[in-house]
């Protein structure tokens, strides 16, 4: 069955079973944003499904509509949250939860739509149950007690289990492995993390989601060839098929130049080490703007998301090349944050240490959407 036979999900009141769930694969050569653009719209045309609902199987185009903004654009839930929080979502929540209820929503005579509406279904659950893992691994382990440690334990297992669920119907999917494969990482189970997301990258040479979650989990710290290879290898499939407005992008970017470097320029000065390993520059000069690139939109979109440690060491080490004279200038390095010109005199933001300015008309113009990063900015490297 070709679950993703059609581009987007049109919600069709009187005949349901034209609703299919779209998988990442359509969206991969998809221009910057249209990745969130198009999910944003499901989750739209979903909460409309959603409001018309009156029986359990009428909910069966909100269920798919979710899912698929879901599949599409994972963190999506940072732009549409609270999916169960109305009266309705609260009724979707329910039914979901319930195996015979959840059932409903897949009692047509059509067998593809019902597995459909029923994989769909699962991917609800295996989404809100790693929500609740994410939030249990913000806790520090010492504020838990008795109790949460064993709260802590059967959200773990219940996320677990969500996953092999979505598996156990649909297992030559590899987003559903990357997925898994996050959960295991999550709770500290890098080597079976790994299993999974090769298991993803087998199933598809370009899922740029298990091929960065490989790449993350590897253990590069302990310098053996073979791991570094792996890693390059796989951070390679992430910059070459993933989205630029993906929230990976930059660390996959930031990531690569230093395993290419060995991360010996915090040592050495730039100047020598590209004198000892000619014919780097230019591709980490490449990585560096496409970086920068994935980090202005990231920041337009999901500021929270942000390691703005990482992007500070990462301006510091480019600026390092500047001032060797290695290279003359990068787009976005030495350029006004206001203006984007640069005039030859850039003045610096003293707090933080990064943005520069034309002047000091420039600054204060730009003061009102910099003072919320500024301080994020003000880190001690």
């Amino acid at each position: 069955m070709n679950l993703a036979s059609t581009s987007s999900i049109k919600v069709d009141y009187n005949d349901s079973k034209k609703q299919r769930l779209i998988y990442p694969e359509n969206i991969l050569d998809q221009k910057t944003g249209q990745q969130f653009a198009e999910a944003s719209r499901m989750f739209e045309e979903a909460n409309i499904a959603l409001k018309v609902a009156t029986n359990d199987a009428s909910y069966a185009p909100a269920v798919l509509g979710f899912a698929s903004g879901y599949l599409l654009q994972p963190r999506i839930v940072d732009i549409e949250r609270g999916i169960f929080s109305s009266d309705k979502g609260a009724i979707l929540r329910s039914i979901l939860l319930d195996k015979e209820r959840r059932e409903n929503l897949y009692k047509t005579e059509d067998e593809n739509f019902n597995r459909t509406v029923k994989i769909a279904a699962h991917i609800l659950i295996a989404f809100e149950e790693y929500s609740h893992l994410n939030s249990l691994a913000s806790v520090p382990k010492n504020l838990l007690g008795k109790i949460g440690v064993q709260t802590g334990e059967m959200i773990i297992k219940s996320a677990l289990q969500a996953w092999d669920d979505v598996i156990a119907i649909e297992s030559e999917n590899s987003l559903f492995w990357y997925m898994k494969g996050e959960v295991l990482a999550t709770i500290g189970r890098q080597d079976d993390a790994i299993v999974c997301f090769r298991k993803g990258i087998d199933m598809n040479p370009n899922d740029y989601r298990s091929a960065f979650g490989l790449a993350l989990n590897l253990p590069t710290y302990t310098l053996k060839p073979k791991v570094i290879e792996e890693t390059l290898k796989a951070l390679d499939i992430y910059l070459e098929n993933a989205p630029i407005c993906d929230e990976n992008m930059y660390h996959a970017c930031f990531y690569k130049i230093m395993l290419i470097t060995g991360n010996k320029v915090v040592s050495d000065t730039w100047k020598k080490f590209l004198d000892e390993n000619p014919g780097l520059l230019d591709t980490i000069v490449e990585l560096w703007k496409k970086g920068f690139k994935a980090f202005t939109i990231l920041e337009r979109w999901f500021p929270s998301r942000i390691d703005y440690l990482l992007y500070k060491k990462t301006i510091l080490t480019m600026e390092g090349l500047y001032n060797e004279g290695l290279i003359k200038d990068v787009e976005g390095v030495h350029v006004c944050d206001f203006c984007g010109k640069d005039n030859g005199k850039l003045m610096r933001c003293k707090a933080c240490n990064v943005a520069l300015y034309c002047s000091k008309e420039d600054q204060e113009k730009h003061w009102p959407k910099h003072k919320g990063i500024c301080k994020k900015y003000n880190v001690k490297i």
